[in-house]
């Protein structure tokens, strides 16, 4: 495995692990225990209104969302997969749903199928891209 040089080390984690700590700091920045610097992604989130996002700050290249969803095993038939994400875009809009997720610092959203393994897609790509160019491997 090559080293990465720290700046780059910073920006993985920073881009690997920044919506996960989003949500499970919010406890900690709302009490100022912590303070936010600064989120991934491409715009503000309503939790964290005052934090800036890291391309405002113009670190253009240093962006991602974690995210959370419903899987199902390969051979689900469409008419199930349609009718599950259906519904649980029903449950993801409940007012007291939207606002556990909120509370979370998250914010609620929910995609079709179509959308969600678009975005896996991505994300590995993103994610793989990174380890073969630093030539990253398991000991």
């Amino acid at each position: 495995m090559n080293l990465i040089r720290q700046s780059n080390w910073l920006r993985a984690i920073a881009a690997c692990l920044l919506a996960l700590a989003a949500v499970t700091a919010i406890g900690y920045v709302k009490s100022g225990r912590l303070r936010a610097l600064a989120l991934s992604g491409s715009r503000r989130w309503k939790a964290y209104a005052d934090v800036p996002t890291f391309g405002e700050l113009g670190y253009k290249d240093l962006s991602g969302t974690g995210w959370w969803g419903l899987l199902v095993k390969r051979g689900t038939p469409p008419e199930v997969v349609t009718r599950l994400a259906n519904e649980l875009k029903k449950i993801v809009a409940l007012p007291d749903v939207a606002e556990r997720i909120e509370a979370l610092g998250a914010e609620p959203f929910a995609s079709t199928p179509q959308e969600f393994d678009s975005k896996i897609r991505v994300d590995m790509a993103l994610c793989q891209r990174f380890i073969q160019d630093r030539n990253i491997t398991l000991r």
